[in-house]
């Protein structure tokens, strides 16, 4: 006989997205982070996982410090007031990891596609890599720590709609200068409709550590290069969501810009015909519009699970760059089988063009 599931889940949040003076008390709603400017990022996992909870029959409690409630008169506190709660699910920025003292932990990178998570989730992982080892679990997400690769999780976006069309750009590339290139861009307007469509498209969805990684962007750019004036071929780029912390169109275009020019490699410095940037995520539908046939180039740091399998399943083939000392290509090639319906078609390493791994 099956053990009844709990009716509770524990869930911690990063101390960067919540002010504390606006919060009731240690344990807590969601309703209670309405007052606090939470980010897109944040709230997207967030949704998720009440999501699972709804369908599971279980209550979120959030909880604004785990770690003091350790030992003694706290954690039987704690205990009394989350009911049957077994687990504990850490929204973490990679500042840092919070624990639950005598609860499953389980630790949900949500920001993976920013450099500032990226970054602090490094130093982090220098430090204590015995620590996120042992972890019980991480959510969506296949990183090693210490040679170990806490079990991967699966947990889809709460919700599927398809994406509005989205406004595109011809890329043009200017060495040392990519806020005059982005000026250029946005001045010659959205693309014109091609008369007929691209036998080929490539979609790649960019992210900020992508962009920070030059073995990642150097084979783009040798791709680019390749593909620039080649009229039966298209590729899109989406600019990360986010480049430090501006939204903007324009500052996410220059990063890319900045990121390909800086590499020293790829197309001429020119108005690109065939290479194209997105103002946000493309839908499938756009997508067909415009190639009879398209591929997925990604950055493992893309958050896959942020899209419905449908959006995978019309690709030919789909290309994903790890960093092997980082990443487990297995566990991750299994993770996003879970989360997409389909595995990557073929592995390569981010920092070695020649490093390269088969997936089935």
């Amino acid at each position: 006989m099956s053990e009844p599931r709990p009716a509770s889940l524990l869930i911690s949040l990063p101390p960067s997205e919540w002010d504390a003076e606006r919060l009731p008390g240690s344990l807590f709603t969601r309703q209670a982070l309405e007052a606090t400017a939470v980010s897109p990022e944040l709230n997207g996992a967030l949704d998720a996982i009440e999501a699972e909870c709804r369908r599971a029959g279980m209550t979120p409690v959030y909880v604004a410090r785990p770690e003091i409630f350790a030992h003694g008169a706290g954690l039987d506190w704690l205990k009394s007031r989350v009911g049957d709660a077994r687990d504990h699910i850490d929204l973490s920025d990679g500042v840092a990891v919070r624990r639950a003292a005598g609860f499953g932990n389980y630790v949900f990178f949500y920001g993976r596609e920013r450099l500032a998570d990226a970054q602090a989730l490094a130093s982090l992982a220098a430090r204590a890599p015995d620590m996120l080892a042992a972890l019980d679990g991480q959510i969506n997400s296949a990183l090693r720590f210490g040679g170990r690769c806490p079990p991967p999780l699966a947990l889809g976006a709460a919700t599927a709609a398809e994406p509005r069309d989205v406004a595109l750009f011809r890329l043009w590339l200017r060495p040392f200068a990519a806020d005059s290139g982005v000026a250029s861009m946005l001045a010659a307007g959205e693309a014109p409709a091609p008369a007929r469509r691209f036998a080929q498209l490539t979609y790649v969805p960019l992210t900020e550590p992508g962009l920070a990684s030059p073995g990642f962007v150097a084979q783009l750019a040798d791709r680019l290069a390749a593909a620039a004036f080649d009229p039966t071929q298209l590729w899109i780029l989406r600019p990360p969501p986010q480049v430090g912390a501006s939204r903007a169109l324009e500052a996410r275009l220059e990063a890319t810009l900045g990121a390909l020019a800086g590499s020293g490699r790829g197309p001429p410095a020119a108005p690109l015909p065939t290479v194209w940037a997105a103002d946000g995520d493309m839908g499938a539908a756009q997508m067909r519009r415009l190639g009879e046939r398209a591929d997925l180039l990604l950055h493992e740091s893309c958050e896959v699970w942020r899209r419905p399998p449908d959006f995978y399943a019309g690709f030919r083939s789909i290309a994903v760059a790890i960093r092997p000392s980082q990443v487990y290509a297995a566990a991750f090639a299994a993770l996003m089988r879970e989360l997409t319906g389909r595995a990557p078609d073929r592995i390569f390493g981010d920092d070695d063009a020649s490093a390269r791994e088969r997936c089935a």
